[in-house]
């Protein structure tokens, strides 16, 4: 690595921050985690900036504005690009994406980051890369993207040999697990309002879904589902609800009242149209009706109900208010919703392969067993491998949970508080926050010299952000145009 050396450091933090999937989140959690810490303030100065997924200014100021109550309004850049850096100023550059979207990108990106090619030998800038895979190998291309870097973060030992097995040299490679925000993720934060207004969410969609002429559901419908479980995760094969959907209507069909019984996916068509989840979902319970018409059944089976975007205020009542929640997607590189859920007080689900397998316990999850691993199918990693569970299995586990939760409370409630108590002492932001921080000083100080590169104390690690080149200097002379970088933009032109 470049030697490295400030008392004061810029610590821009890249990331598609605007959005709610995985990288977005994630970014912010590692955000929120650090900002907890004093030590972290008096060092570094924060910035995050969209990057790797496409501009929406729109959402961008509402994500802002979301989180105005969380402290990290100030330290959001709505512009897409990343901060100029003055002669004298250090940064720790971590671009927080795929592979694909790190300079020179392989698409559009808002915000370029590295922010030129010359950030990559710039003495004055440490360049991380923290990134993971679903699979069980590295897409062609990544090896050499990932040895660019400084160092290369991922979310778990798993991961770490992944990417060594996929070329990566294992000398740039850290482990920093994931954060969640336990303070929010908390069941006793729901109030009986949240709780109504979900429910009557569930039963809106629940009552246009169940009319669907292929589902033949609606004349059955004469009183509200019980508590459901609840699946969370975008409408990909890698969700793997093709498998879960036809899984969990077949388990129940043969309950006394299948209509008490719902599951509940949130869920948004990725790279397709947006009626294919209903499409889908249709089309499982078509081949149902069949095959129970065939043996004579009565043709009541339980409802699955489709939901799109919430708030995160919804998505925790969702949380709260659900028998547990199932997650059998057949690779994650840390699944996000099953630490949410677990922090919330839900039991899981689920099968134990994988990066989650380093969190997961059998005090609170309900492990389902693997088929094997897979080849897949199709798309740009036609031939990699994951893991596909084994459908009896999951059957068994599903009708396991609801009996804990219907006929053994007090071993339900038990794995809810267990699961909750790993989250809060192992993946709270402080915990992780003070993780973080250690790696961030590590590359803040080399050795055990400390170099001031500002004037006095606690001077000289700001980063100037200039609207135009007009306006550069005319903030109290922090900052002059022949002391900035000419990259910064995705063109290097000045704004």
């Amino acid at each position: 690595m470049t030697p490295f050396h400030c008392s004061h450091c810029s610590a821009p933090l890249v990331a598609s921050v605007c959005l709610s999937a995985g990288y977005g989140s994630e970014a912010i959690s590692y955000a929120l985690s650090l900002l907890s810490l004093p030590a972290f303030r008096g060092n570094f100065t924060l910035h995050l900036v969209q990057h790797g997924d496409s501009w929406n200014p729109q959402a961008m100021e509402a994500m802002a504005e979301a989180l105005i109550d969380k402290f990290l309004y100030p330290h959001i850049d709505t512009a897409p690009r990343i901060p100029r850096l003055a002669e004298r100023e250090r940064a720790i550059v971590i671009c927080h994406s795929e592979p694909g979207a790190w300079s020179p990108a392989l698409y559009e990106s808002p915000a370029m980051c590295p922010p030129s090619e010359d950030a990559y030998a710039d003495p004055r800038v440490v360049t991380v890369g923290r990134t993971m895979f679903e699979t069980d190998r590295l897409p062609d291309g990544w090896a050499h993207r990932l040895d660019r870097m400084d160092e290369v973060w991922v979310p778990t030992g798993w991961t770490a040999e992944q990417f060594v097995d996929g070329g990566v040299q294992r000398a740039k490679i850290r482990v920093l697990p994931e954060a969640v925000d336990t303070s929010f993720w908390d069941a006793s934060l729901v109030t009986d309002e949240d709780t109504q207004d979900v429910t009557t969410l569930i039963q809106r969609a629940r009552k246009v879904q169940d009319k669907r002429p292929a589902r033949r559901l609606a004349a059955q419908r004469l009183h509200p589902c019980k508590r459901p479980f609840l699946a969370v995760g975008k409408w990909e094969p890698r969700k793997a609800y093709d498998v879960l959907i036809p899984a969990f209507i077949a388990a129940f069909s043969d309950r006394p009242s299948p209509a008490d019984l719902c599951l509940v996916v949130l869920t948004s068509a990725y790279h397709t149209d947006d009626a294919v989840p209903l499409e889908h979902t249709d089309s499982f319970y078509s081949g149902l009706h069949r095959r129970d018409d065939h043996h004579g059944g009565n043709g009541s089976l339980p409802s699955v109900v489709l939901l799109g975007r919430v708030s995160d205020d919804q998505l925790r009542a969702l949380y709260a208010n659900s028998i547990a929640l199932v997650h059998i997607s057949r690779g994650e590189g840390w699944g996000r919703p099953a630490v949410e859920a677990l922090s919330t007080g839900r039991p899981l689900v689920t099968h134990f392969y994988g990066p989650p397998a380093v969190y997961l316990r059998h005090d609170f999850a309900l492990e389902v067993k693997l088929r094997g691993l897979t080849a897949v199918t199709e798309g740009a990693f036609k031939g990699h491998r994951w893991a596909e569970v084994d459908v009896g299995s999951l059957q068994e586990q599903l009708k396991a949970m609801l009996h804990l939760y219907e006929s053994d409370h007090d071993s339900y409630t038990r794995m809810a508080a267990a699961g909750r108590a790993a989250m809060v002492d192992n993946y709270s932001l402080a915990q992780i926050g003070s993780v973080l921080l250690g790696m961030l000083d590590e590359l803040r100080i080399a050795g055990a010299t400390r170099v001031n590169w500002g004037g006095g104390e606690g001077e000289g690690g700001g980063v100037c952000i200039a609207a135009d080149s007009s306006n550069w200097g005319d903030d109290g002379g922090t900052c002059r145009a022949d002391d900035m970088m000419t990259w910064g933009t995705p063109s290097g032109r000045s704004t």
